[in-house]
């Protein structure tokens, strides 16, 4: 399921990199101190790792949290069924997020610049 790969071919602009963090923090509801700044990174999986503990952290402490993450960055239900509950559930997760994350600002930015 990893498109890790994909994404870092679509990211490889830092600016656009740091448009979907921004787009992450934002959603997430959270700061730098939880999720760092990785656009000068050379791919996204320090990101992702990172999405991954915020989110495992989060979720952990509010039972409310995650589905309101999940309805607010639009990841659609029937990908999160798909998900293995294993250990990986929560990579898998984060993953599906910052997609969705590139999806939302690949198309304001299309709109913005037509």
């Amino acid at each position: 399921m990893s498109q890790l790969p994909l994404l870092n071919e679509l990211v490889a602009q830092p600016q656009l990199r740091e448009l979907v963090i921004q787009q992450t923090r934002k959603d997430l509801s959270v700061g730098e101190e939880e999720l760092p700044d990785r656009s000068v990174m050379p791919d996204l999986v320090d990101f992702v790792n990172d999405v991954s503990v915020c989110i495992r952290k989060r979720d952990g402490h509010s039972s409310s949290w995650l589905p309101s993450v999940l309805y607010r960055v639009d990841v659609p239900e029937k990908l999160v069924r798909q998900l293995d509950n294993g250990a990986r559930y929560y990579d898998q997760l984060a993953e599906l997020i910052v997609r969705r994350e590139l999806q939302k600002v690949l198309i304001r930015l299309h709109y913005k610049s037509s």
